[in-house]
Parts: structure tokens; sequence; C-alpha cells
């Protein structure tokens, strides 16, 4: 337990800017355990499957939104569909800016029909999920 609670701390420390007092986007998430993961839940129904970077999980706060990759992606570019230009829960907004708590750096990134696309660094910033910051739409 103290080894699963020095990991979370350690999450924490880094990401909880897109968890403490935030509220729910338009849409819960994208990616294969939006639909896999909870029919996974349960006794007897086994484990649940292992996230991947195609899941996104997203959060708001004063205008800001926030991505939570599930996992680092070993291409180190990370794709979310539901910022495209044509997408319906952004309605033609265009991104100001895009940045990955806990790095200090800046990141190159795109917004096209397909989705945002964003260049990560070589290393994750903690261990468990990213999270990308997201300015610009009116969250």
């Amino acid at each position: 337990e103290l080894e699963f609670l020095a990991g979370l701390t350690a999450w924490m420390d880094v990401n909880s800017e897109g968890i403490y007092a935030t509220r729910p986007w338009k849409i819960y998430g994208e990616g294969l355990s939006t639909t896999a993961r909870p029919a996974a839940r349960g006794a007897g129904r086994g484990a649940a499957p292992a996230y991947t970077s195609e899941d996104i999980r997203f959060t708001t706060k004063a205008g800001t939104l926030y991505a939570f990759v599930g996992a680092w992606p070993e291409s180190r570019s990370a794709t979310i569909k539901s910022l495209g230009n044509n997408s319906p829960q952004i309605a033609g907004q265009k991104i100001a800016e895009v940045s990955l708590l806990g790095y200090d750096g800046k990141l190159d990134w795109s917004q096209t029909a397909d989705g945002l696309t964003v260049k990560l660094p070589e290393k994750a910033p903690s261990e468990y999920a990213a999270t990308l910051r997201i300015k610009g739409l009116l969250a």
C-alpha cells in the first residue's frame, strides 16, 4: 500500500492542476477503453484492459482544457481526435497553446481536421498518464 501511495503522490505532484477544482468537459473521453473498460468491471469479468495512448480523458477549469493521455506513446506523438478542426466538440475553435504538465519545454503541435497532434518529449514527466494543458478553446 505504501508503494501505491508513493506512486499516486508522485503523479499528483505533477498532474494535480488537471484534477483539483475541475469540471467534466463536453465528452468524457475517447479511445477503446471508453467502451471496453466499463464492461470489464465487476466480479468474474476479468481485468480491465490497459490504457493506451489513444485513451484520452478530459477535464476543464477556468477556460483551460486538460487532456489525460492514458499511456506514454512509443512514437512520442499523441493525437486527440476530439480536437480536430471539424470536430463538433469544438465547433471550429482554434487552439492557441498546448503544454505538458511537469515539462517546462515548448511542444510542437498541430490542429488539423484529423485532430490535435502533439509531439511529446523523450521522457514522460510522470510514470502514469500524462496531462496536456490546452488553451484557446472555450472549454
